[in-house]
């Protein structure tokens, strides 16, 4: 692996490199300024990224600065999306 090799660190780059299964553990980590940078694929990637708007938008889907439109897509398609992927919204304890 690259950071066994010393490569980053020869270089000058101080890096640690995590595996965090499923995206929206890998958003909520971006988000808290707990990581910098993440790599996504796959329905993970998708979920993750319709999660992040949402959160972005208090879960607002409609109107201008609505979920569907950072997302460049019809709300009703981000309805559809919500649904088929099974995203739901957190509660949080107070």
């Amino acid at each position: 692996m690259i950071q066994d090799s010393g490569i980053l660190r020869s270089n000058g780059i101080e890096a640690q490199i995590l595996f965090i299964a499923g995206g929206p553990t890998t958003i909520a980590a971006l988000i808290s300024g707990e990581m910098q940078f993440a790599v996504f694929a796959g329905p993970a990637a998708v979920t993750a990224n319709i999660g992040g708007a949402l959160m972005e938008t208090n879960w607002v889907v409609h109107g201008n600065r609505g979920a569907a439109s950072i997302l460049g897509i019809n709300p009703s398609t981000l309805r559809s999306r919500i649904q088929k992927l099974g995203i739901k919204k957190e509660s949080r304890a107070h």
